[in-house]
């Protein structure tokens, strides 16, 4: 059978970057094909471009490559075209972007296994947990001070972890994405029935906007049954913050796929997450079924 390769676009921050490589990943395993993945078009907006995969130790048929600004001045034009080459009867190549919506995973399969295409473009941004084959064994190629201490004040604390995503001058984007509103905290606490187990709630909140979460939250740092600690993540790279996330017990999600893929990563078994991921959109990510959704509600 011969080589298959697989090349994919990385886009985004690095949850965004990690399902595009569990997409990747998964294709590569029906033919043990080879992975090129093109670290060019990663959004620099996310930690200053510190966002990347790379960070993490992956597998040996994974290549990185970051084709030039000419290649891609050209090529990104034509992405929307791409896809109906799968309309031309050839083996050789096969186009997959998550915005043709003749695409599901029976029909991926069908197609694969009917033309063997020498060559797999993975477009888009893939969010779908159905194609992640293996998801507990991601591994940081370094780890910094900082993680090894939070780390070990996890495992004795055994705090909720509440990711708390806000929109910055820096991506304008997030303002049509929406801000969870506050009170959303109280109601995943209150849904993952924490209060039943302690009298004394321990959380800690990172936020990419540490000052906007503690004036959003200042309620709840006076209650006498919360106790909320901000951790100040500048220390930690994205992937090692993931990595954190991972490890805890109860993790709230906020409505980002930076903590989706966190929780996915380690098998956290207390999870909660928005009902919906945008104020003005219904997009959303298909979970497992013993992640709790509590209904997104938004901040005017």
């Amino acid at each position: 059978m011969k080589t298959r390769f697989i090349y994919a676009e990385l886009v985004g921050g690095l949850g965004n970057q990690i399902f595009v490589f569990e997409m990747a990943r998964y294709l590569s395993s029906l033919n043990n094909g080879k992975v090129y993945l093109n670290s060019f078009n990663i959004d620099k907006n996310h930690s200053k471009g510190k966002s990347t995969i790379k960070d993490y130790q992956l597998p040996n048929n994974v290549r990185f490559t970051k084709y030039g600004f000419l290649l891609n001045k050209y090529f990104n034009p034509l992405k929307q075209y791409l896809k109906y080459i799968n309309k031309i009867t050839q083996q050789w190549i096969l186009v997959l972007d998550d915005s043709d919506l003749s695409l599901d995973q029976n029909t991926i399969i069908e197609l694969i296994n009917k033309r063997n295409p020498k060559l797999i473009l993975v477009l888009g941004f893939w969010q779908n947990f159905s194609y992640w084959i293996n998801s507990n064994d991601y591994i940081l190629c370094k780890e910094s001070k900082d993680f090894q201490l939070y780390s070990m004040e996890l495992a004795e604390q055994n705090p909720v972890i509440f990711h708390y995503r806000l929109n910055t001058e820096y991506e304008d984007w997030e303002t049509a994405v929406g801000i969870l509103n506050p009170n959303f905290l109280g109601n995943a606490i209150s849904t993952l029935g924490i209060a039943t187990l302690r009298k004394f709630i321990n959380i800690w909140v990172f936020s990419n906007n540490i000052n906007l979460a503690k004036d959003l939250l200042k309620n709840y740092e006076g209650n006498e049954n919360y106790s909320l600690r901000f951790i100040d993540d500048s220390g930690l790279s994205p992937a090692e913050i993931i990595m954190l996330f991972s490890k805890s017990q109860f993790l709230i999600c906020s409505n980002s796929t930076f903590s989706f893929v966190a929780a996915k990563i380690g098998n956290v078994p207390n999870i909660v997450v928005p009902s919906d991921l945008s104020k003005n959109s219904s997009v959303n990510i298909s979970t497992p079924n013993k992640w709790i959704k509590v209904h997104s509600s938004w901040l005017h």
